[in-house]
């Protein structure tokens, strides 16, 4: 089977044939290129990004000793109401 009009791998990501059977046709979905929120597909980002940290601060004497190290990022919405 050889495929005619094959779509920009770039931009779009095969994801299989048949949606039912005999149907022998591929079928793809559109990837866009960066992350949702840069993209032309959303508003400016609604989202706060925190970074998510291991480890910890210890004090010895006149030494501060640090063993922190960013292990990812945390991206959300922050919503603070007031309650009644």
């Amino acid at each position: 089977m050889e495929e005619i009009n094959v779509p920009d791998p770039n931009f779009y990501m095969a994801i299989g044939y048949d949606r039912h059977p005999g149907q022998e046709i591929m079928h793809y979905r559109y990837v866009v290129p960066s992350e949702l929120e840069e993209s032309n597909y959303m508003d400016p980002s609604p989202f706060l990004k925190f970074d998510v940290r291991k480890g910890k601060d210890m004090v010895e004497g006149d030494m501060d000793k640090q063993s922190i190290e960013q292990t990812g990022l945390f991206k959300g919405l922050v919503r603070i109401t007031q309650q009644e």
